[in-house]
């Protein structure tokens, strides 16, 4: 990790393959990312590469959670997916979460590997 990450949203949206949302506004910093409004009320940006859009509504292509992790510089992680300026991750104590592309470094792998 080369910047520290404290998640936006206490208690975001998670929704299930099939589940319809409503669809908010865009995210003018990452493009490709949607504000939704899940089927229990809770709200979070979601790639918009997953939902099936239907007017207003769309229907999650796939499970999905905008559940953030927080992480401290020097930590390291394990890049799960990339999507649109956000990573998913997993952290050395097994918790998983998005957190912004820009806080991660790739590692590089040592000469002739």
């Amino acid at each position: 990790m080369v910047g520290d990450y404290t998640p936006k949203y206490p208690d975001p949206l998670t929704a299930r393959a099939g589940d319809r949302v409503l669809v908010g506004t865009d995210d003018p910093e990452y493009p490709g990312w949607r504000w939704c409004t899940g089927p229990d009320g809770r709200m979070g940006w979601v790639p918009e590469q997953w939902l099936r859009r239907e007017g207003p509504q769309a229907t999650m292509l796939r499970d999905y959670t905008a559940r953030e992790l927080s992480v401290r510089a020097g930590a390291d992680v394990r890049i799960v997916e990339a999507v649109s300026g956000w990573v998913w991750v997993t952290d050395a104590r097994g918790q998983e979460g998005w957190i912004p592309q820009t806080c991660v470094a790739l590692a590089s792998s040592p000469r002739g590997l």
